[in-house]
């Protein structure tokens, strides 16, 4: 397969260690262009607050806040809440990267599953705020699961990538398409409406389905990067 190269090299290092015969040299360089962080040679690390918190910024944009139009309204009481709610994102982002007793998938599912429960009912106070209630788990995991994904591109993300290999399948509509194309129960709700038991039966049986098809690396976190490409409609 093609070898993906430049900053991409963290992907391509996981992948390359996967057998596999798609070819998305492409794959990366639309996902660069989408989340780029970096600015001239700053190095951006997964243990510094305000490097994650960039990542954050970009994995919030994801969870199409522009459903929430009435955060306009009390403009600046809404950003500090948000800007708040995003930097203690960030710092438990960095707290899961220097913990020592983070070592297995239940591990990390336990940890995941606290976040996004913390992450939740903060966001829905947030919204509140502007008249907006009951967003689901949906929203709460695309932000953390697409978070990792932006952090996966930072400088010193080879450093920690046991703790990568953890990490969950993004949830959104393509690849619920994906997801669908194979699943012996179809999910048809809208990705942002997920609960969480949905979310974890799907993600169990994602990790099921990788580990007997050859046709994506058994490794969700990487699978995801060529599920997207190919069910990504650009």
């Amino acid at each position: 397969m093609t070898v993906l190269v430049g900053k991409q090299g963290n992907v391509a290092k996981a992948i390359n260690q996967q057998t596999t015969s798609l070819n998305h040299a492409c794959l990366t360089r639309v996902f660069m262009k989408n989340i780029m962080l970096r600015a001239g040679n700053v190095r951006l690390s997964v243990l510094d607050v305000n490097d994650v918190l960039k990542a954050v910024k970009s994995a919030y944009l994801s969870m199409q806040p522009r459903t929430y139009k009435k955060m306009r309204d009390n403009a600046e009481m809404n950003q500090m809440s948000k800007s708040n709610l995003l930097t203690d994102l960030a710092k438990r982002l960095v707290d899961f990267f220097k913990n020592n007793k983070i070592n297995n998938q239940a591990d990390f599912d336990e940890w995941h599953k606290g976040v996004c429960g913390w992450f939740l009912p903060e966001l829905n106070n947030v919204l509140n705020k502007s008249g907006y209630c009951g967003a689901l788990y949906g929203k709460a995991q695309k932000i953390v699961n697409v978070a990792f994904k932006n952090l996966y591109m930072f400088d010193d993300a080879d450093l920690y990538e046991d703790k990568f290999k953890l990490c969950h399948f993004i949830i959104d509509s393509a690849n619920l398409k994906w997801y669908n194309s194979f699943a012996n129960s179809k999910y048809s709700n809208a990705w942002s409406d997920m609960t969480d038991v949905d979310y974890s039966n799907i993600q169990n049986n994602i990790r099921n389905y990788l580990n007997s098809n050859n046709n994506y690396p058994s490794v969700p976190f990487y699978a995801e990067f060529y599920v997207w490409s190919d069910y990504y409609k650009w």
